[in-house]
């Protein structure tokens, strides 16, 4: 198979390369397709988050405080609420 990479594609390959992320480009090439076969855990089962409820996330890490996994502070606002 023959694959054709466009200049911005070659450069990001060279970059990596040039930084030791990579010892090769078969090794390269072996991590991008790994990474398209095997979906990450936050991307499969997190919802994307409103600017509104990133901004609280963040607010609350930065106080360390750590919401159980799934727990949105809009949720703990209504559930505080009932």
């Amino acid at each position: 198979m023959n694959i054709e990479l466009t200049p911005k594609q070659e450069r990001i390959l060279h970059d990596a390369l040039q930084q030791g992320r990579f010892q090769s480009v078969d090794e390269a090439l072996d991590a991008a397709l790994r990474s398209l076969s095997t979906p990450t855990d936050a991307a499969v089962t997190k919802p994307r988050l409103t600017p509104v409820e990133a901004a609280a996330h963040i607010r609350e890490l930065r106080k360390g405080n750590i919401l159980p996994e799934g727990t949105t502070i809009r949720a703990m606002i209504e559930e505080g609420r009932a």
